[in-house]
């Protein structure tokens, strides 16, 4: 009798870990999305801001030289690689290599540049690399 008690006990115990793992999951997925989610739509809030901004003041396109500079210089002084794009973090999900935590806030912000002085830049991409780092 004592070595039925003795598995139903292991049992009820190997039932209880996977409870509280599944809750701990669920828990860090709730965050990963809620982070994720509202930084991907303050992302698409500010695109759009600054595609309305350009659109209504059409002298800033004599801007996006000034504007490329600067994302030259963002990139240089976070010494990101020059291959800091969308494939790196393709690669990352294939491999064990890092993807810069910079990567992020550099995208975000050398993106909403581009969109503001009419250069020509994809949102989807942008938005990958921001899912990505």
């Amino acid at each position: 009798m004592g070595k039925v008690k003795n598995k139903v006990g292991h049992k009820m115990y190997r039932i209880w870990q996977y409870i509280v793992s599944f809750l701990k999951w669920i828990f860090i997925a709730l965050v990963t999305g809620a982070i994720g989610g509202g930084v991907g739509g303050l992302f698409r809030f500010c695109v759009d801001l600054a595609t309305k901004t350009r659109q209504t003041n059409e002298f800033l396109i004599l801007l996006l030289p000034l504007g490329g500079l600067f994302i030259v210089f963002l990139y240089h002084i976070t010494k990101l690689r020059d291959n800091a794009d969308t494939n790196l973090v393709i690669n990352s999900i294939r491999s064990d290599e890092k993807v810069p935590v910079l990567l992020g806030p550099v995208i975000f912000v050398s993106t909403v540049i581009t969109q503001l002085f009419g250069g020509s830049a994809g949102r989807e991409g942008a938005a990958l690399q921001l899912g990505g780092s």
